[in-house]
């Protein structure tokens, strides 16, 4: 295993990473707290291909930028369907996608 303070190092360079990405991506638009703590958890969960996150789409990116916050929303909490739709999902990443939505709309609810 990992040691705590190895743990915090890794964490913080995850972070980092996160959120250089969103700085880059959404040069220029006021990202609220709650938007940005829920695009970090929603972007850790992903894989990284050409320095972005795969689970950033067009539709996702153009929808924050564009300020449709309830399409952000509903794109967050379909992701996992786009991903593999014959994929076996389980609740607990519903779940998680679930809470990323509501936080992104400000709300700290973990349901629909």
């Amino acid at each position: 295993g990992i040691t705590e303070e190895e743990a915090s190092i890794l964490t913080s360079f995850v972070v980092a990473t996160h959120e250089q990405y969103m700085r880059k991506e959404f040069k220029g638009i006021a990202l609220r707290a709650h938007q940005r703590i829920a695009l970090h958890s929603f972007i850790y969960s992903s894989r990284w291909r050409n320095g972005k996150p795969t689970v950033m789409g067009p539709s996702l990116i153009n929808a924050i930028k564009s300020g449709n916050h309830a399409k952000a929303a509903e794109i967050i909490r379909g992701t996992l369907k786009v991903a593999d739709p014959t994929a076996n999902i389980r609740p607990g990443m519903m779940a998680r996608r679930n809470y990323e939505a509501n936080m992104y709309l400000g709300s700290s609810r973990a349901t629909n």
